[in-house]
């Protein structure tokens, strides 16, 4: 057997015995998350994978905001934030801290995500439409204005800064030394 179907085989029997536990004991947790997120940098796609099993949405939306993910691995992830259908709440708030990452995660090479941010986007809008009501009796005017200069906002003070002679000048410097 060469090495790589050893290792296959290896991480296989190793998810047999955790969904074997998982299945016998209450709350068994063998690969916690900051593992799986370890596991994430990898560049060995097993390795991924195995932390990939079992995600659940919500723990895909907190590891798309590590450092250090592959390429393959933000795919993987982006491909569980894609069948994200509900943005509320926690949810929505954790989706917006994302957003920044997974846009830089796509200029690295990641696939994916465009449902994910087309959602997010679209609830960003509604939620901003949403929050301005204005009644017709009241009238808004908007008006721009230049910001301040530096000199509006503080006062010169102009300090006097004494001249000495070049005498002076070399006698503090032999002073010093």
């Amino acid at each position: 057997m060469d090495a790589d179907r050893t290792y296959g085989l290896h991480i296989s029997a190793f998810l047999r015995l955790f969904r074997l536990i998982v299945n016998n004991a209450d709350e068994v947790e063998l690969l916690p998350p900051w593992l799986k997120v370890k596991m994430l940098c990898a560049n060995d796609e097993r390795i991924v994978n195995v932390a990939l099993s079992d995600m659940k949405q919500e723990d895909a939306l907190r590891f798309v905001q590590s450092f250090g993910l592959t390429s393959y691995s933000c795919s993987k992830l982006f491909a569980i934030l894609d069948t994200i259908t509900s943005l509320e709440g926690d949810v929505l708030y954790e989706a917006r801290k994302a957003a920044r990452f997974i846009r830089a995660y796509k200029l690295r090479g990641a696939v994916g995500a465009d449902k994910f941010l087309a959602r997010l986007s679209e609830r960003q809008s509604q939620s901003t439409l949403g929050k301005m009501e204005v009644d017709d009796e009241d009238a808004i005017q908007i008006v721009q204005k230049d910001p301040p200069r530096f000199g509006d906002i503080y006062q010169r003070k102009e300090t006097p800064i004494p001249s000495i002679t070049v005498e002076e000048a070399i006698h503090c410097i032999d002073v010093v030394s």
